[in-house]
């Protein structure tokens, strides 16, 4: 099924108190997710400076974050970030260390409750309410045009038990922790506008569609998972689904030639 799609979504039947991460499978997915994307046609990538430039930020307010985007050198959202980098970037002062957010290791779900290190953290429900307050943070008083973006690259999204779906998502942030990028589908070619933001305290990363659909899908991940090739991820389907995803960093394509780097 697809997550973009304009129905709710129940992908593999995830239970919230069952999602631990099969480690074994873990590795051959993502390998096999990586190899697909390496190994495709360079044609097929989207996120290029054409991409932006051609009509794909739409000019709604869903998009209002991604105007502008095709003055940043060609392929430039495909950029990894560094946790080092975030030291300088946000307009409140460095964090002193990173947040490990393994979800199904470090981050379960037990008998109705979040764990977290093996302490109880927050109901499950509680815990969906976070999420969604967080990506809903995005402040108001923000001149969209006036933002500089940090890229933090182009994901691969799966289901652990999945070994490709067609779909991606691309994320920058913002020095006011804004989260905005682009959830693509490879195999529909259906592309849809998301935002959020970073939780200061807890650096947990949320964000939501943009265009006003599937409201209640919200999908979250530690910032500083989104510095790795690879990670976990939640996608909370409203408060009774909650599915452990698998986030793979896919390669910057090469330049081609038909556009200089800059």
């Amino acid at each position: 099924m697809n997550i973009g799609g304009g129905d709710r979504v129940n992908i593999g039947g995830g239970d919230r108190n069952n999602i631990n991460v099969n480690i074994g499978n873990r590795e051959n997915n993502i390998n096999n997710i990586r190899n697909k994307w390496t190994n495709i046609d360079h044609d097929r990538r989207p996120f290029d400076r054409n991409w932006w430039d051609g009509g794909h930020h739409h000019y709604d307010h869903g998009w209002r974050w991604h105007n502008g985007w095709d003055r940043y050198p060609n392929h430039w959202c495909w950029r990894p970030a560094t946790w080092a980098a975030f030291g300088t970037w946000f307009t409140w002062a460095a964090w002193p260390q990173p947040y490990t957010y393994d979800y199904g290791s470090t981050v379960v779900y037990r008998d109705n409750y979040v764990y977290v290190n093996d302490q109880q953290y927050a109901s499950a429900d509680q815990y969906y309410t976070q999420a969604v307050n967080i990506a809903e943070s995005v402040p108001k008083d923000v001149d969209a045009e006036m933002v500089d973006w940090m890229p933090l690259g182009v994901f691969a999204i799966a289901e652990e038990s999945a070994t490709d779906t067609g779909m991606m998502v691309q994320l920058a942030v913002s020095k006011e922790g804004i989260i905005a990028g682009t959830f693509y589908n490879d195999i529909t070619g259906e592309d849809r506008p998301l935002q959020g933001m970073v939780d200061q305290k807890t650096q947990r990363a949320a964000w939501q569609f943009a265009d006003g659909k599937n409201q209640d899908v919200v999908m979250e991940t530690g910032i500083y998972n989104l510095t790795k090739d690879e990670a976990t991820a939640l996608v909370h389907f409203g408060e009774e689904d909650t599915q452990t995803w698998l986030m793979v960093r896919l390669p910057e394509p090469e330049e081609d030639g038909s556009q200089p780097a800059q």
